[in-house]
């Protein structure tokens, strides 16, 4: 994960401090495959996620 700052360069966040229990807009943080969620299966994943 990265977060944008001054000077244009990214810095990476730790995983280890980034709660993935919250979602932001509605969606917990986690990685969506392009594929997965074209998938007929998407719906289905994402109730059970």
């Amino acid at each position: 994960m990265e977060d944008a700052r001054i000077g244009g360069s990214p810095l990476e966040k730790s995983t280890r401090y980034v709660s993935f229990s919250e979602k932001i807009n509605g969606e917990y943080r986690f990685y969506q495959e392009p594929a997965l969620i074209k998938s007929i299966h998407f719906d289905l994943f994402m109730e059970n996620m």
